[in-house]
């Protein structure tokens, strides 16, 4: 299935190919695609192995139940009841507070991060957070964002 509506020279199109969901728009030079409209983050630890506080380009949004996220170039369905919503791309350090009680708190990839960590909009790399910063730099990507204490997750 393949739909196309040109506006201004540029195509936009949700296709499916082999069960996987495509959107986006490239102009007809095969230019950069536009961005998402909406963004989502899991609310719940370990929810379809997505990382607690990294957000995700929504790529398909019109089932009742269950929307398609973009994780990593690869298309994931996730049942919308564990998904929290932004109609704006992160601009934000997500900060995510877990208990020691959580299977994800006891990987030894996690162990070092402690209970309380941040994920940079960026990049989705994970930094200990020890004190309550306003702003942090990513020490991956380099960017500097505020972070987002009023929302943790």
């Amino acid at each position: 299935m393949m739909v196309t509506e040109w506006a201004c020279g540029t195509a936009f199109g949700l296709a499916s190919f082999e069960g996987r969901y495509y959107i986006g728009a490239a102009d007809h030079h095969g230019e950069k695609p536009m961005s998402p409209s909406k963004w989502a983050r899991v609310t719940q630890a370990e929810a379809y192995g997505l990382r607690r506080g990294a957000w995700y380009p929504v790529v398909s949004n019109s089932n009742s139940t269950t929307v398609v996220l973009d994780v990593n170039k690869s298309n994931r369905p996730v049942n919308r009841a564990h998904l929290e919503f932004s109609g704006e791309p992160p601009n934000k350090w997500s900060v995510v507070q877990r208990s020691p009680e959580d299977r994800a708190a006891k990987r030894a990839s996690d162990r070092e991060l402690g209970p309380v960590y941040g994920v940079c909009p960026e990049c989705r790399e994970r930094t200990i957070i020890e004190e309550r910063v306003p702003s942090l730099a990513c020490p991956s990507c380099g960017s500097e964002h505020e972070v987002d204490w009023d929302n943790p997750c």
